[in-house]
């Protein structure tokens, strides 16, 4: 167990090659993918910058309920992050203002929402329902036929109500990985109390030394989940700068990194291991390919509003790398993978990956180990196949919680 830990953190740091594509998001023209026809999308897509979620135990603003917007909800910049994902998405699949030409090539959505155009699926966590409001204000504002203000206000012409389905928390296997599974639970534990992960996170800090330090000064106690809590550290410390707060002195020698590089360890252990990535990404995974296969029978553009471990679990459920030198990183608020399906001149169908790694960066094409730009679909399955990421559903979730966890 802890030797394929250590390889699956290796993996997640490491960097990549070649470039991002250029500014607009359209493909190389290198050759480096074939000629194909854009026929449908799925865009999984992280929440945009928010408040804290929980205070650190030494956090001096623990008492702060971040009001009006509570705690781990959207902020104002958050808001705006995915209003803009929204402008350029419509921008690459509708088209730029002035009649200019999807950055796409293909202008596969209209410029006007119409029922029955788009599938979300959010997670039970408001912040990604707040998150594809704000995007689909961006995505598609209402059309003069669409307006629908009548009292002077401008707001009928600047926002029209999108619908978006919640997963229900206790049966979300595919964006929040929360749905109810002793045994998923009783995996987690072991890999949070799994001593290459504390080794890891302190080899990260630079040494034992600054670990106490950081344990001492932050108020951690539980030696067992300390990664846990570095990481709850991190994201507090990252959201009360984008607040423009004034942190404490004491993190100065680990913030923002070495405490970075603690938090992207921390995202790994969503999804671990094949049983963590099916029993929490499971339905993602079969959702993803289901639509790919039959895209007649979905709408042209698949919504998923998640979180910064959603996204991470597809690029490692996909095995997909990165086409440039900066590596797999932390998915950012706002972060964005794109899913296309694409027709080639044979009429095969295949997949191509993109990656926006934060809110205003450069969209990177993304490649299936394995695979090229343009993945046929069958050759994506046998990757999958062979890498046990499929078939789905051989972990079952019927360990009682009261079974006692060791560590071997």
């Amino acid at each position: 167990m802890t030797t394929a830990l250590c390889f699956m953190l290796l993996a997640a740091l490491g960097p990549a090659v070649a470039g991002p594509l250029p500014p607009g998001g359209a493909a190389p023209a290198d050759g480096t993918a074939p000629d194909t026809t854009l026929v449908h999308v799925q865009a999984l897509f992280r929440h945009g910058a928010r408040t804290p979620t929980n205070p650190y135990p030494s956090d001096p603003y623990y008492n702060n309920t971040y009001m009006p917007y509570g705690l781990g909800h959207l902020t104002k910049h958050g808001r705006q992050m995915e209003y803009e994902l929204g402008q350029y998405l419509r921008e690459r699949y509708v088209g730029g203002p002035d009649g200019a030409a999807p950055s796409s090539g293909t202008a596969l959505l209209a410029e006007e929402y119409s029922t029955g155009a788009v599938l979300v699926n959010t997670s039970a966590v408001e912040r990604t329902q707040e998150s594809v409001a704000a995007f689909f204000a961006g995505l598609w504002p209402p059309g003069e036929s669409q307006a629908w203000s009548t009292d002077g206000s401008r707001l009928g012409h600047l926002w029209v109500p999108i619908p978006y389905h919640i997963i229900p928390a206790d049966e979300d296997r595919a964006i929040a990985g929360t749905a109810l599974c002793p045994s998923r639970d009783l995996e987690t534990l072991r890999v949070y109390k799994d001593p290459a992960l504390l080794k890891a996170a302190v080899d990260a800090l630079g040494g034992t030394e600054t670990f106490e330090y950081t344990k001492k000064h932050a108020g951690i106690t539980d030696q067992q989940i300390a990664v846990l809590q570095l990481a709850a550290l991190y994201s507090a410390l990252a959201c009360q700068e984008d607040l423009n707060m004034t942190l404490p002195e004491w993190p100065r020698p680990v913030y923002p990194e070495p405490l970075r590089t603690v938090y992207h360890l921390f995202l790994t252990t969503y999804s671990y291991n094949l049983q963590l990535r099916q029993q929490n990404f499971g339905d993602l995974t079969t959702g993803i390919l289901s639509a790919a296969r039959q895209p007649e029978a979905h709408p042209k553009l698949l919504v998923y509003s998640a979180h910064d471990s959603t996204i991470t679990a597809a690029i490692t459920i996909f095995q997909l790398e990165p086409q440039d030198a900066a590596g797999m990183g932390i998915p950012e608020f706002s972060a964005c993978l794109l899913f296309e399906l694409h027709r080639d001149a044979s009429g095969a169908l295949g997949l191509q990956f993109f990656y926006r790694r934060e809110a205003g960066g450069p969209l990177v094409r993304m490649i299936p180990k394995g695979c090229g730009p343009f993945c046929p679909l069958g050759v994506l399955q046998s990757i999958l196949e062979d890498a046990g990421e499929l078939p789905i559903g051989r972990y079952k979730c019927d360990v009682p919680l009261t079974t006692e966890i060791k560590i071997d």
